[in-house]
């Protein structure tokens, strides 16, 4: 939805006479894409059914279909560590979020080397609340090193979609690849118990006469 359309003017109640309608702050959550109106006094007892109307706008037509701005981490990265987080942001001419039904491990792939191409089982795949624009994939299990990954994401009919209605989808797959390697744990400090501080002298030899 788009924020700036939803107010007291396009959001309201309203009730039959002698019952008069009651004035109301209209918030809209953009994280749940719910629309909140909080009358400024208590509604009448014992009035008329209340009503609520709400008035629409025709969806502007976006500029361009969504494609993916970047990716972490990039193409053809190497030296990356078998932990490390692997995601990415679109961008969306539309303005709006992307549909989080659309970012799941269905969508958001990555698998190992040709040719076997097994995949990566996903511990889960996620849309940022934030923005609504970055899907990451966090696998079940570690990587393997010296493994060169390819991560994919799927477009058309049956991919990556946002908000709008009708969801613009990506023209195409995207794809990229990056290789691992194993990093290294800094060790844990051991910690040892000193005790308690002793008294301790000064001992030394007097010159002779």
């Amino acid at each position: 939805m788009a924020p700036a359309s939803l107010s007291a003017g396009t959001f309201r109640l309203s009730c039959a006479a002698p019952c008069v309608a009651p004035a109301g702050a209209v918030n809209y959550v953009v994280g749940n894409r719910t629309a909140v109106l909080t009358p400024a006094a208590a509604l009448a007892p014992a009035a008329s059914a209340y009503v609520w109307t709400f008035a629409t706008a025709a969806t502007a037509v976006p500029p361009a279909n969504v494609s993916v701005l970047s990716t972490q981490p990039a193409a053809s990265a190497g030296g990356v560590c078998t932990n490390a987080s692997i995601n990415a942001t679109f961008s969306v001419p539309s303005g709006l979020r992307m549909d989080p039904s659309t970012i799941n491990s269905a969508v958001f792939t990555v698998t190992g080397p040709a040719p076997g191409l097994v995949p990566v089982v996903a511990g889960s795949v996620v849309l940022d609340a934030a923005t609504g624009r970055i899907a990451s994939f966090s696998p079940l299990a570690t990587l393997t090193a010296g493994v060169t990954y390819t991560a994919r994401i799927r477009g058309g009919s049956n991919g990556a979609k946002d908000l709008a209605v009708p969801g613009n989808t990506m023209v195409n797959d995207f794809s990229w690849t990056f290789s691992t390697v194993a990093c290294a744990v800094p060790p844990i400090p051991v910690l040892v118990p000193l005790g308690a501080a002793a008294p301790f002298g000064t001992f030394g030899v007097a010159p002779p006469a």
